[in-house]
């Protein structure tokens, strides 16, 4: 088990709504060595070493776990982690309470408020409010970062996971952000009321959904910049790759986006419907448990072929359930939205997990590619990528 790498201590959640501050950390109003790591993350050795690092490890999950402890250890001199739970909704728009992690720094002048938007977890001890996520990085350029955990994992891990319904996720981040003024204004930072909306991988879809969300919001907060890395912004395109390939580098993702979109549109999906053995009869300890990493979930479900994985009605388009889910898919298809905010995205041409045609289709369809920068050259595996995706906004920030 992966477990071991991580802390699986009990979390004290700090309440956002009416700010319950006893639970608050004191923050230092100085750090040391801030100039030097800014130097080192400034340069190209560090993030060669750590592509190095992670492909000793083969990109595995033990690799990346060993790199974000590393990682919380370096950081944790510039910036302090709050495990938070604050009010949200469901999709179905009933009152929830979610949780995440808010990562500030000492430099009481912010440069700014970064939305992270977490890449996909099976096991519940991934979830920013368990774990440090690789975005508590931005603390140390002087940014405020809120990574929310969503439905599903955290505080909230009994319930179902919405996986790949953007509208609710961008809900839960905004839900996330609305809290925020009252923390800072507490701790005494200054700060702009526009943000920085970043994310890799199911994180890119997301960090895509929150940027439309809060452009057709049209509030308080604007926008600066999106920053999103090889994700699925149309889930039919990926859906309908896999299906032709009869293969899928994650099997858990499908069977994911299949019964949590039938959850979040309240569908009639049952798991005997959709899988065979042995996903069959292990999907609530394997899936639902959020104990095991997708890695885990790989080797215990031992195929990648989808045809060996689901039963034949996936394949069936005339199928009334399969009708429903490619209904969901589409309306969490965010291909051809008119994007107005100024956006990098990065995906590789290599990229076997994320099939690069869902990035392909965005370049095509985009309305406006005014302030749009496309970083689609690169030739790299999906985890290395991440490596340059991240390179690339921490260096930008």
């Amino acid at each position: 088990m992966f477990m071991s790498v991580a802390n699986l201590q009990a979390v004290e959640y700090v309440m956002l709504n009416d700010l319950d501050t006893t639970k608050l950390p004191e923050i230092k109003t100085t750090s040391y060595g801030g100039e030097i790591l800014r130097a080192v993350l400034g340069g190209d050795l560090m993030w060669e070493g750590l592509r190095l690092y992670l492909a000793s490890y083969d990109y595995s999950c033990v690799g990346i776990f060993k790199a974000l402890k590393l990682l919380e250890i370096t950081a944790s001199s510039q910036m302090v982690d709050i495990p938070c739970a604050y009010k949200s909704t469901t999709p179905q728009g009933d009152s929830i309470i979610v949780s995440g992690a808010i990562y500030l720094p000492y430099n009481r002048e912010l440069k700014g408020i970064v939305i992270g938007n977490h890449h996909t977890m099976t096991a519940d001890f991934e979830a920013p409010s368990n774990m440090t996520q690789l975005e508590c990085m931005y603390t140390i350029k002087g940014y405020a970062v809120i990574v929310p955990d969503h439905v599903g994992l955290g505080i909230t891990r009994d319930k179902k996971y919405p996986f790949m319904h953007w509208r609710h996720a961008a809900q839960t981040s905004v839900d996330m952000l609305n809290c925020l003024p009252e923390l800072l204004d507490y701790y005494g930072y200054s700060y702009p009321k526009d943000v920085v909306v970043s994310g890799y991988s199911l994180g890119g879809t997301l960090a895509f959904g929150v940027t439309r969300y809060l452009e057709e919001l049209n509030g308080e907060w604007s926008v600066r910049k999106l920053y999103a890395g090889s994700a699925a912004y149309d889930p039919t395109i990926m859906v309908d790759h896999c299906i032709k390939q009869d293969s899928i580098a994650i099997p858990a993702i499908l069977p994911l986006t299949v019964m949590g979109l039938g959850d979040a549109y309240e569908l009639d999906f049952t798991i005997e419907d959709f899988f065979q053995e042995p996903l069959k009869s292990n999907y609530d300890n394997w899936m639902t448990a959020k104990i095991y990493t997708f890695e885990e979930i790989t080797d215990s479900i031992g195929t990648s072929y989808l045809s060996e994985i689901f039963q034949p009605i996936l394949f069936d388009k005339t199928n009334p359930k399969v009708i429903q889910l490619y209904e969901a898919l589409e309306d969490n298809n965010l291909v051809g939205y008119d994007l107005k905010t100024p956006a990098y995205f990065f995906h590789s041409v290599d990229d076997q997990t994320v099939p690069f045609a869902t990035s392909k289709a965005l370049r095509e369809n985009m309305p406006n590619n005014e302030n749009k920068e496309y970083d689609f050259d690169a030739h790299f595996q999906h985890v290395e990528g991440a490596v340059r995706f991240l390179k690339h906004v921490y260096q930008e920030l």
